[in-house]
């Protein structure tokens, strides 16, 4: 299985690294067992202990938050949406088509008179 460099990892599997740092496995150990490398697994330790919080704090953290506290400022996180980015412009294109819509009926009926 291949994992590709910068990839946001699955929240599971962070909790799971996590936890074996915790109970006191290597972190080459670590990286064999969760089928990453060593240097993912030494910057998720970095980050959590950037974070300042206890480790069972962040264990007890639902997935959504957890993301949010590892991945906030990552280029590649943000681009992990782009449906609510392409949603959001088919809502303005049909907004603004409206806009004109009623911009031209309140003309026509102007003129009309």
């Amino acid at each position: 299985r291949t994992i590709m460099a910068g990839a946001i990892k699955n929240m599971s599997m962070v909790k799971q690294l996590l936890q074996h740092h915790k109970q006191g496995v290597a972190i080459k150990r670590i990286a064999t067992i969760l089928e990453i490398s060593k240097n993912t697994v030494k910057s998720y330790l970095a980050k959590s202990e950037a974070l300042s919080l206890p480790v069972d704090t962040l264990l007890k953290m639902d997935d959504m938050q957890l993301e949010a506290m590892f991945h906030s400022g990552n280029p590649s996180y943000s681009r992990q949406f782009p449906n609510d980015y392409d949603s959001c412009r088919m809502f303005l294109f049909y907004f603004f088509s409206l806009i004109i819509q009623v911009f031209l009926l309140i003309n026509c009926s102007l003129f009309q008179n």
